[in-house]
């Protein structure tokens, strides 16, 4: 039983890993993209992420 305990905890590891990697990578893709990115919750309308670009042409800046 804690051999698979073990397995179980090694997969959520990777699993981890992984998701951190990808959020990274969406992080340096809105980051160095050249054109204005906004990512908003549609429900919320609360503004979740905008790039530098959005940001340097928005005539009112957004708040960290």
């Amino acid at each position: 039983k804690s051999l698979e305990s073990g397995v179980e905890n090694s997969k959520c590891i990777k699993k981890e890993i992984t998701l951190q990697r990808s959020e990274e990578k969406y992080r340096k893709l809105i980051e160095i993209a050249n054109d204005a990115i906004l990512l908003v919750d549609v429900e919320t309308q609360i503004i979740l992420n905008a790039n530098k670009v959005l940001k340097i042409n928005l005539v009112c800046p957004l708040k960290k």
